[in-house]
């Protein structure tokens, strides 16, 4: 585990008004040369001019939201050094997903993050869903999750 990988806020264009919006797409929320981490705008529940304040903001959030990632996948077992922070969305209930890509081997790792009370609360990495406020008992069984209508979901007790 590798705490603090995105901690250079130097790094991350945090000024609303030096956000660009990239072919109508995507912002830049950190250069190519440094982090090379976007913010997808496709999805998003309003336009850029309305959200530049938000991608600032959350911009200076990423080095912590990591943290939190990280912790959660050695509490599982997992390591994410190997997988890099590239895109960063947001869905109508401004629920922000973090989108990291594999390094050595190509894969794709997304979590989600609800945002209540001006904090972030981890509900989703990978394949795990639900988790909970506190997760620190919390610990995920492929067995308790299933795939309806193409979504993952925990199975319902019997």
């Amino acid at each position: 585990m590798k705490l603090n990988r995105y901690g250079d806020i130097g790094k991350f264009i945090t000024d609303p008004d030096k956000l660009v919006l990239n072919n109508g797409e995507e912002v830049i929320m950190s250069d190519y040369r440094d982090y090379c981490i976007t913010f997808d705008m496709e999805d998003a529940p309003c336009g850029f001019e309305e959200l530049r304040g938000f991608i600032a903001g959350l911009a200076k959030d990423l080095c912590g939201l990591d943290n939190i990632v990280q912790k959660f996948a050695c509490h599982e077992g997992e390591t994410m050094t190997d997988h890099e922070l590239s895109e960063v969305r947001l869905d109508e209930d401004y629920n922000v997903y973090l989108v990291y890509y594999g390094i050595k081997v190509a894969n794709v790792c997304e979590v989600m993050f609800e945002r209540k009370n001006g904090k972030y609360y981890l509900r989703r990495y990978g394949w795990v869903v639900d988790i909970p406020d506190d997760w620190t008992g919390f610990h995920a069984d492929i067995r308790d999750y299933t795939v309806e209508h193409g979504c993952i979901v925990k199975r319902k007790p019997k």
